[in-house]
């Protein structure tokens, strides 16, 4: 279902179908990443700070924001005469697929001080992301900038996981 708008005098034709498509798509792979990436019960035996969230929050965090990417991809694809548009594109992807190696570093091996240096890139990946769509959609810079807030706090929390454990 395509849903066509005019914002700022340029014409956006939004593709409902394929947002879905695009959300399934991220929210697959992060469950392919965190079925072969290595156990989350590994967070449970850990020595936590007052500010940790439980385990059963961060599914929801996590699966809420590979949705807003969906849809976000496909608000930027679907801008018209945008000359930032290939870069925003290229750095939404690299933040996301940046993102996914996190899960296996600090399940998978353990290694909390190396996924707390790969959640600092991140974070940095997201905030160039984050400068590069806001010239070319609110929607999609919005995602961005929460993520990137929760990226701040992912990596305060993997930085005390480090220390503590």
């Amino acid at each position: 279902m395509k849903i066509r708008f005019d914002i700022r005098k340029e014409c956006y034709c939004f593709d409902l179908t394929r947002a879905v498509i695009f959300s399934a798509v991220f929210v697959a792979v992060a469950m392919l990443v965190g079925l072969f990436g290595g156990s989350t019960h590994t967070y449970t035996c850990l020595l936590l700070p007052r500010f940790a969230l439980g385990r059963g929050l961060f599914v929801i965090f996590w699966t809420l924001f590979y949705i807003a990417f969906g849809f976000a991809l496909e608000i930027i694809l679907s801008v018209n005469r945008c000359a930032n548009r290939e870069k925003a594109i290229y750095c939404f992807l690299l933040t996301v697929a940046a993102g996914y190696l996190w899960f296996p570093l600090f399940f998978g091996m353990g290694a909390f001080f190396l996924s707390f240096l790969l959640c600092i890139f991140v974070s940095i990946l997201a905030f160039v992301s984050l400068k590069k769509l806001v010239r070319v959609n609110r929607f999609a810079s919005i995602v961005m900038g929460i993520y990137f807030v929760w990226l701040l706090y992912c990596s305060a929390l993997n930085f005390c996981i480090w220390i503590l454990n």
